[in-house]
């Protein structure tokens, strides 16, 4: 028996994978994921050559604030504010995700060093674990910014000795058909079980409040609703076992851009990246036409983790496969124009 695995939440099968696990659980053995300490940059000029704008591709999430209940764009915010001031209120930014769907912007291992370089850093009271949410998201937000800006200072020292003023300005936009994300009888039966099981968790009305009843009905309701359209999808996959997607290939020049509509894992990027004949490739998550679900490797299927899992997975590992293939076609179609 694999003692690793872990028992099923109330919404999901675990697995081996535990997205924002505790670290210190005696059965942490690694980190899924790698990770990707690259920034893409590319700035624009005008006749004078005086900066206008910047575009500023990054492999993580805007998600250090993920749990508050507020509305912002997250560290982008603070980026814009830190190049404000390196550059001036007339440079403009436009923010990029590149792939990172087993990415994100927290430090799991290291949580009371990074609690207190923040305290240090930011002028917070530190206590182990007592810094307050919002002062440690704002203080992480704007260390990213800080991060990110010294980066396209550095860059932008020696990027604007190469200012190009003609170049090929190409555009293609393809639809794949890739591979679905499969789901086995095994996980049928989990849903249909899993329904069951939250339908008679519901209490007696007589037997309980309002405010109780609601919120116990309105759970079950949403999890009978997750668990019915992983059922449908169950239905269809046989007689369509493709899912139409939209990538969109932009080259200027020397470099191009590649969008997708996934929450793409990072290996996929690479692969792409890897084999690209542009000199940078930037590549854009979460854009474009299509219903957008994480798109995770074979390894994170293994692991079963949440964003690994039936629920959030439209594509599978080999459509994963197929969609780099499509990308890097459209690629050297541009490259050869």
């Amino acid at each position: 028996e694999d003692q690793s695995l872990r028992k099923p939440s109330a919404i999901a099968p675990n697995g081996h994978g535990i997205m924002y696990g505790n670290t210190d659980d005696e059965q942490f053995s690694h980190f899924e994921n790698g990770a990707d300490h690259f920034l893409n940059l590319m700035f624009t000029f005008d006749r004078q050559e005086k900066l206008t704008g910047v575009v500023v591709n990054v492999p993580c999430p805007a998600q250090v604030g993920g749990q508050m209940t507020q509305q912002s764009s997250d560290y982008w915010n603070e980026v814009r504010q830190e190049i404000c001031k390196t550059f001036g209120p007339e440079v403009y930014v436009l923010s990029q995700c590149a792939p990172a769907g087993d990415l994100a912007p927290r430090v799991l291992h290291y949580r009371e060093a990074q609690e207190r370089r923040m305290g240090l850093k930011y002028g917070l009271h530190y206590t182990p674990r007592k810094i307050t949410e919002y002062n440690r998201v704002m203080a992480e937000r704007l260390d990213i910014a800080q991060r990110i800006v010294e980066a396209v200072r550095e860059v932008y020292d020696w990027a604007k000795k190469d200012i190009l003023w003609d170049f090929p300005v190409r555009h293609v936009r393809c639809k794949p058909m890739l591979s679905r994300r499969l789901i086995s009888d095994e996980e049928v039966q989990w849903c249909e079980d899993t329904i069951v099981r939250m339908q008679s968790q519901i209490p007696d009305k007589e037997g309980c409040t309002d405010e109780e009843y609601n919120k116990a009905y309105s759970r079950y309701t949403t999890i009978k609703n997750r668990n019915n359209r992983v059922l449908e999808r169950y239905a269809q996959q046989a007689q369509e076992p493709k899912l139409e997607a939209t990538v969109h290939v932009i080259r200027l020049g020397p470099i191009a851009f590649a969008s997708n509509q996934f929450e793409l894992y990072q290996s996929f990027m690479h692969r792409v990246q890897a084999r690209s004949p542009f000199v940078q490739t930037f590549m854009i998550q979460l854009a474009g036409d299509g219903l957008a679900s994480y798109l995770p490797t074979a390894e994170a299927v293994k692991n079963r983790g949440y964003s690994a899992s039936v629920f959030c997975n439209r594509v599978g590992p080999e459509g994963g496969q197929e969609l780099v293939e499509a990308t890097l076609q459209a690629l050297q179609e541009l490259y050869q124009l």
